[in-house]
């Protein structure tokens, strides 16, 4: 296990190669202060310029924007992170617009819900070799026309994939200038598919706020049939998380899409650990619904919603050949 020092130094000198003088804005909360102040610490002794901000400072959570001192600092740096914890649905309003706005003008690292686990374990992992196994990742399915899905637990997906829509490496190297931003700790590649067809059963957790909600759904798994590319029925035995399920999923017309597909990709990683943005980097698959990042994807709708589900154990095929098996690559 690394340190919180250890993260934090790996995802701004590693992950975001800050630069001696660059200006870094810190976006972190009350719940999450700890971690925020050892990416301003980190920042501050590589040389960056560091204004760090407190969400709670600018009125009751959720917030319903971007507030305006983060908005100026933002747009007049280099490198901005958000390291805060879920509450309510601030994704369309808080999380969703700072994330566009940040992507342009500079370098960002998304981090909702993190925690100092994560700050230990996956954050503290030899980045460059996770940059190297995502990139290969990557090669496998970035001309990929055909995917099936399938585990023990009753998941049989396919999904088939569009050329004019792109696959995403985001492996959490964002070095670059103009690079769209990724959470991290990183290590997915993703994309939106064309279309999908069959079951797909969540039996680890789902993402958004119903991560800290419900945690583990081992007991109580959701099975969802999805027909056309949109979940069509929810089965799950825990009646208030299925009447959830099926509210979220009618937030707006493009709630109920499969609008991702992703493989997870830090092979460091072994185990769950109940936080979702460490959690889908884990190798294994997640899809998710609702909105599906069409500024990265390329795809043509949209969604004020995005609920990432992971299934235990999958087999994947990619156009046939066989790439993973319970949850192993094998490549």
């Amino acid at each position: 296990m690394g340190s919180l020092e250890e993260g934090a130094r790996q995802a701004i000198e590693v992950c975001l190669g800050l630069r001696r003088g660059e200006r870094v804005t810190i976006i972190t909360d009350r719940a999450t202060l700890e971690m925020g102040k050892a990416l301003e610490r980190v920042s501050g002794v590589s040389g960056g310029d560091v204004s760090l901000f407190v969400l709670e400072d600018f009125g009751k959570r959720p917030l319903r924007g971007v507030p305006r001192e983060v908005e100026v600092s933002i747009r007049s740096g280099d490198i901005s992170v958000l390291a805060i914890q879920k509450i309510g649905n601030e994704l369309d309003t808080l999380r969703k617009p700072l994330r566009i706005m940040a992507t342009t003008h500079g370098r960002y690292a998304n981090m909702p819900g993190v925690t100092r686990k994560v700050f230990e374990t996956g954050m503290s992992t030899d980045h460059r070799r996770v940059w190297e196994f995502s990139k290969r990742v990557y090669g496998i399915l970035k001309d990929s026309r055909k995917i099936r899905v399938k585990s023990g637990n009753g998941t049989d997906l396919t999904l088939t994939f569009s050329p004019g829509i792109r696959w995403v490496n985001s492996s959490g190297d964002m070095r670059s200038p103009g690079h769209p931003g990724t959470n991290l700790p990183g290590a997915e590649v993703y994309t939106c598919p064309q279309n999908s067809n069959g079951v797909y059963v969540v039996d680890v957790e789902f993402g958004d706020y119903l991560t800290e909600k419900y945690g583990f759904v081992r007991r109580s798994p959701a099975r969802l049939e999805i027909s056309e590319g949109r979940v069509v029925s929810v089965e799950c035995d825990d009646r208030a998380l299925k009447d959830e399920l099926v509210r979220y999923m009618k937030t707006d017309r493009n709630a109920n899409g499969v609008s991702e597909f992703a493989l997870g990709t830090n092979p460091f990683l072994r185990d769950y650990i109940g936080v979702f943005i460490q959690d889908e980097k884990v190798p294994g698959v997640h899809i998710a619904l609702g909105n599906p990042y069409p500024e990265a994807t390329g795809a043509t709708y949209s969604s004020k919603v995005h609920l990432d589900c992971i299934t235990s154990k999958p087999i994947v095929w990619v156009d046939g050949k066989r790439v993973m098996e319970s949850g192993r690559f094998l490549i």
